[in-house]
């Protein structure tokens, strides 16, 4: 017997070696055995086959010293194939081997009924003489003989007692083996064989995918598992490890996943493909961190049973009736270890089950194969063990595709959106792209504030130059004034030389007025100026020390700090030039700036210039009377020509602050562009994800669509509503739907569109909006990426519901990274049964290799096809038609599809009275049916 010790978990991988030769074969004696035993004892296979010449003496005699502790011992026999053509000449190989081929029989079988059978089989003896078995009294010659490989077949399946009972074993490309069949006399008897043949012998990978493919399937009728034993013939030879080949220096084992018992050894036949593997390490290898070991519950007054339910590392399904708790079991499962809350609630956001209303007592806990341990009654706080664990409630994928028909479906885009992040390389691209478009966003607002704050300098700009004077009038009243002031210089005396000298002197003092005033707004521009790049670097020097934070290694710190020194720089270079600008005319200085400073320089400078000249002028103005009136005119004249200068410089200002507005405008709309040209960029790095599913037919695009519905809700209600000039406008029109593909320029154009009749008042606003509200709204980022999912040319939003839900679930499971297991709640829901049968169960048959399964189904398609490891069986006490008594409220069971035995009478536990096969036959829809089907497939009828 198998260690007892050893948690059911259904369908498990051990080492198998079915083809181990006892002293019974000529190489020992009666006192050999107890070594010999021994030996298995110690073998490193745990399923072993005493397999010797036309006879079963060797097992028999094994199981009569009480078998071999820890291990499970099949009965084996090896017959020579004797297919008579003339009866001269025996079938056989190129090199003058005779054919072999071996009888596996159900250990359950007692050794007398299989002495029996082979007793009553025709043969040769060793002179080639027709006889029966069982009189043959030389054991010695038994290796001689030989048997029709038909006649054999037919004959066992005669017998009541060994039928369905025994499988048959032929070698391939080994010794004895069907290969070697002469093509040139028997080729034929080599597709009878292979046609009446269960198992083959042949550790050759290129002989194995043949066997397992559609090719043979097409030419034999069937796909053929392949298995290889050790064929030792030595008392200490080490059980379990294949013969070395001179290409393959490593030694191999034959591992086959199944329960250690007849039933499960026939599962190869049935599940070829997945069940038998040879290799040298254990096939499925999962890490143990990321595989739950077993789930246990713990409860008061019995309304859970406490012992633990141990899982697979592939595929587990639990079923059972209805209100059986098999949605309890996986839900506990997802609540004890989900980081997600979020799909544990209903739509009131209470827990779907809240377990302690039942049950005060009631915990829940999981362990991994890793030995870590969670409760869901656990710390605030406590981590989850597994939280990369997905769990899929039941509808929950119906939920997603819904929407997506309607053609919108965000919450399914954006969960396709986080799977492709989970791989580290693709989180780091759109965690980049979202900063960038982050410090667009930013950089947008302050344009745009640049943008209204141009608009309204120039405004305010024109408001002045409207209250200024006309130039023209003013350059005739400067002239005529001029020619007053000389009129009066000639009447107080003056010679010509000195009213030229005179004139001269004003003009000067005019050039040192006017460098006055530029010298005054200059420094006032830089001031401004100085202002707001200070503002600028102390938001960049902010970033640089949340930086410095954010990064752990020492040298790209003082990277960091090294390369950027010369922010800290110019932000001290920027204090330092707003202290020498600094205002002191409240101190009473000539100058009002810090002394020794450009700023204090300039001032001084012009001053002195204009008392020079002020100087110089006095003597001109002799008479008092004379001297007050060119005084007024000369102020009449500074102030008009100073006015002229003003005219003249707010045109220049607008004019250059329009140009400044222009150019700001286009720079705006190009960097919506731009913004649009990231979202292209990210998607082209993160195409090596989703190209990932293809091999599956599911193809994931992404692109930049425009969300029209959110620009509509955010710009409508700022509108004016009585002109409607909102519908004026394509970009606008309630028809446009967010999932509709479009061309990027036809978006370009339309927000310019809109921009400028903002700007142009064309697009009418309500009273308590201004344009720069509106214009924020316009030029906000509306795209975002979508994700565009065809499974087999059919798109998503064009497909049944049912079919819809297949494909999220493929997406939710194949865009993964994580190796956490999966919790799947009734995935079959809402699809046929061509597509359970074609789609989802090929589906988890192959993703179960990858990740554990664990997932509730009431489809039998499920549980058979899909060759659930382990299956659990969930009843309530009280829900059957059946009176059954159990000490639980809640009770499962688990085990192997292969677990098979019909009811025990007087069995009170509906759950341990038939094997797990039977519960599947019963308990789930077409259960039955499942099971014949798949047999029939492979000609079996049990």
């Amino acid at each position: 017997m198998i260690d007892q010790s050893r948690a059911n978990r259904g369908s498990e991988w051990r080492i198998w070696d079915l083809h181990v030769h006892s002293p019974a074969s000529g190489f020992g004696t009666e006192s050999d055995y107890p070594q010999f035993i021994k030996n298995l004892k110690d073998s490193e296979a745990e399923v072993i086959g005493i397999n010797d010449y036309a006879s079963v003496d060797g097992y028999t005699k094994v199981m009569e010293m009480g078998g071999v502790d820890g291990k499970v011992i099949f009965p084996v026999t090896e017959l020579r194939m004797d297919n008579k053509i003339n009866h001269k000449r025996s079938t056989a190989t190129k090199g003058g081997e005779s054919i072999n081929f071996h009888l596996i029989f159900d250990n359950e079988l007692k050794p007398q009924q299989i002495k029996d059978a082979l007793g009553s089989l025709s043969c040769y003896d060793e002179n080639g003489d027709d006889t029966i078995l069982s009189h043959i009294s030389d054991k010695k010659h038994l290796e001689k003989v030989s048997f029709s490989f038909k006649h054999v077949i037919s004959k066992l399946n005669t017998l009541s007692s060994i039928k369905g009972r025994f499988l048959v074993w032929v070698p391939y490309d080994e010794y004895g083996g069907i290969d070697n069949i002469d093509p040139d006399h028997d080729s034929f008897f080599k597709m009878a064989i292979l046609k009446k043949t269960n198992i083959l012998g042949s550790a050759n990978q290129k002989q194995i995918d043949f066997f397992l493919s559609d090719k043979c399937k097409n030419v034999v009728g069937k796909t053929i598992p392949c298995i290889k034993g050790s064929d030792s013939h030595k008392i200490d030879y080490p059980f379990g490890r294949l013969k070395n080949e001179k290409s393959e220096p490593i030694a191999k084992y034959c591992w086959i996943k199944a329960e250690p018992t007849f039933e499960g050894l026939r599962q190869i036949c049935l599940e070829p493909e997945q069940r038998v593997k040879i290799q040298r390490d254990k096939p499925d290898f999962k890490e143990g961190k990321v595989v739950i070991d077993f789930v246990k519950f713990t409860s008061s007054h019995n309304t859970f049973a406490e012992h633990p339910i141990y899982l697979s590392p592939n595929l587990n399904v639990i079923i059972g009736g209805k209100s059986s708790g098999k949605s309890i079991l996986l839900y506990s499962i997802a609540r004890t270890l989900s980081a997600d809350e979020q799909i544990l609630l209903k739509e009131d956001e209470s827990f779907k089950y809240d377990l302690t209303k039942i049950d005060e007592g009631f915990d829940f806990e999981v362990m991994t194969q890793g030995e870590t341990r969670q409760r869901l009654k656990r710390e605030e706080g406590e981590n989850s063990i597994l939280p990369d664990i997905k769990y899929i409630p039941q509808n929950y994928l119906v939920k997603l595709a819904e929407p997506e028909l309607t053609k919108s479906g965000g919450k399914l885009n954006k969960i396709v959106r986080d799977l492709i992040n989970e791989d580290i390389i693709s989180k780091q691209h759109y965690d980049g792209f979202i900063e960038t478009i982050k410090q667009n966003d930013r950089m947008r607002e302050q344009k745009i504030e640049s943008y209204f704050i141009l608009r309204e300098d120039i405004k305010q700009l024109e408001s002045e130059l409207a209250t200024k004077s006309n130039t023209e009038v003013l350059s005739k009243n400067i002239a005529f004034n001029e020619r007053e002031v000389e009129e009066l210089n000639k009447k107080v005396g003056l010679t010509a030389e000195q009213i030229a000298e005179y004139k001269h002197l004003q003009r000067e003092l005019d050039i040192i007025k006017k460098r006055e005033n530029d010298t005054k707004r200059g420094i006032q521009q830089i001031n401004r100026f100085n202002s707001d790049i200070r503002y600028s670097i102390n938001e960049i020097k902010k970033k640089k020390q949340s930086l410095l934070q954010e990064i752990e290694i020492v040298e790209l710190q003082k990277f960091v700090e090294s390369r950027y020194a010369l922010i800290d720089k110019l932000h001290e270079e920027l204090i330092a030039i707003e202290k020498l600008s600094q205002d002191t005319s409240n101190l009473n200085q000539t100058a009002p700036y810090t002394e020794g400073s450009l700023f204090h320089e300039l001032t001084i400078q012009v001053q002195n210039n204009k008392d020079s000249l002020l100087k110089k002028l006095e003597p001109f103005q002799r008479d008092e009377e004379t001297k007050e009136k060119i005084h007024r005119l000369n102020q009449s004249i500074d102030e008009d020509r100073k006015t002229i200068q003003q005219i003249k410089s707010f045109k220049e200002r607008v004019e250059s602050k329009k140009q400044e507005l222009t150019k700001l405008e286009e720079q705006i709309l190009n960097d919506f562009k731009e913004n649009y040209q990231e979202y292209g960029k990210v998607l082209d790095a993160l195409k090596v994800r989703t190209s990932e599913l293809e091999k599956d037919g599911l193809k994931i695009s992404g692109k930049a669509l425009y969300n029209f519905k959110k620009l509509r809700e955010n710009l409508l209600p700022l509108s004016d509503g009585r002109s409607a000039s909102f519908k004026d406008f394509d970009l606008l029109d309630s028809a446009r739907k967010s999932t509709e593909n479009y061309e990027s320029d036809y978006i370009f154009e339309e927000v310019r569109k809109l921009f400028l009749a903002v700007i142009n008042n064309t697009y009418k606003l309500s009273k308590k909006t201004t344009a720069k509200e509106a214009v924020k709204i316009i030029l906000d980022d509306y795209f975002f990426d979508y994700w565009e999912i065809v499974y087999k040319n059919d798109r998503l939003g064009e497909m049944s519901t049912g079919k819809a839900s297949f494909v999220i679930l493929m997406l939710i499971v194949g865009l993964s990274r994580s190796k956490a297991p999966i919790l799947i709640d009734q995935p079959e829901d809402n699809l046929d049964n061509r597509s359970i049968t074609s789609d989802l169960v090929s589906y988890l048959r192959n993703k179960k290799l990858e990740r554990q399964i664990i997932l509730v189904t009431h489809n039998a398609n499920v549980v058979v096809n899909a060759d659930a490891e382990n299956v659990i069986v969930a009843n309530q006490k009280g829900q059957g038609e059946q009176d059954y008594s159990s000490e639980y409220r809640f009770d499962y069971i688990n085990g192997a599809i292969e677990n098979s035995f019909d009811k025990k009478i007087g069995e009170p536990d509906l759950l341990k009275s038939t094997g797990i096969r039977q519960h599947v036959a019963d308990v789930v829809e077409g259960g039955k049916d499942a099971f014949l089907l798949r047999e029939k497939k492979y000609g079996f009828s049990n």
